[in-house]
């Protein structure tokens, strides 16, 4: 990362914290990740899932509550369907939609 011709941004340092995951080296990329955006939720869900994944539940937890301390939640997932000209909206967890049965089926 030192040698690279230009100073790695959030989306390297996300990509380098990706793969040390990957590799089971949380450690190495965790520090860089609460510089680079003390605020991006989907970098703390990163980095609770990759405690989570190697059975670290006091660092996960640790995390997690760094995030309600900091006011920081996790957005939804949604995703967007186009059925017969229509655009539809769906959102993570919720099937208040009248088409939710449909992502399902």
């Amino acid at each position: 990362m030192d040698r690279m011709p230009t100073r790695p941004n959030e989306v390297i340092w996300r990509i380098l914290f990706g793969a040390c995951v990957k590799h089971n080296e949380v450690e190495k990329a965790k520090g860089r990740i609460y510089e680079l955006d003390p605020n991006h939720d989907g970098d703390y869900v990163l980095l609770l899932n990759a405690y989570g994944g190697v059975g670290r539940w006091d660092e996960k937890t640790e995390v997690r509550n760094l995030m309600t301390e900091k006011k920081i939640g996790k957005n939804p997932s949604y995703s967007l369907l186009s059925v017969e000209e229509m655009v539809n909206e769906f959102v993570s967890g919720d099937n208040s939609h009248p088409k939710s049965k449909l992502k399902n089926s």
